[in-house]
């Protein structure tokens, strides 16, 4: 319990100014400690691994935790203020558009609005399929067309026929040799 309340109570101390140039240059950079650590402490003859051990202790210290919790929270509400945008919101609009659409006689633009509500709500989720056609081997090829002339008389007889075809084309290119 002595434990909380000194957590806590650190998490509510007052950051040194180079404390503060940290938090900012972390957030600033992306979440990059070390270069945060860089930016905010003289490092001129510092070793690199002394580097780290420092600025991990930092990232670690409860009220740097605390102070970068509260800006990522604080920048997320602004983002979400200054678009305005949420799932609701979209849904709204969607339903506008599925109404104006159904009003003026438009099912096309009604059906896409209302895949537009399907997918924002996760009940419809596109999938892609790669079809480039493949390489075939021509053991491959035999195995398919033997599959595929078990499977039906007539195209047994389609195979065979185009097969003879072939040969018979073969016969006739090849070289005559004496």
């Amino acid at each position: 319990m002595a434990e909380k309340s000194f957590k806590v109570r650190n998490e509510n101390r007052v950051l040194t100014p180079k404390q503060l140039a940290f938090v900012e240059e972390y957030l600033r950079n992306g979440g990059n400690a070390e270069e945060a650590y860089k930016k905010s402490y003289d490092v001129t003859t510092t070793k690199r691994s002394t580097i780290s051990a420092a600025a991990w202790q930092l990232i670690h210290h409860p009220a740097i935790l605390k102070r970068i919790e509260i800006a990522q929270d604080n920048a997320q509400r602004n983002i979400q203020a200054k678009a305005n945008i949420t799932v609701e919101s979209l849904m709204i609009e969607l339903d506008e558009a599925r109404r104006v659409a159904v009003d003026n006689k438009q099912a096309s633009a009604a059906v896409q609005a209302t895949m537009g509500k399907a997918k924002l709500a996760g009940l419809l989720v596109e999938q892609v399929k790669d079809v480039t056609p493949q390489p075939v081997t021509d053991d491959e090829m035999r195995q398919r067309l033997a599959e595929l002339a078990q499977s039906d008389p007539s195209i047994a007889a389609m195979i065979t026929s185009t097969v003879s075809q072939q040969d018979g084309a073969s016969a006739k290119d090849a070289p005559v040799t004496h």
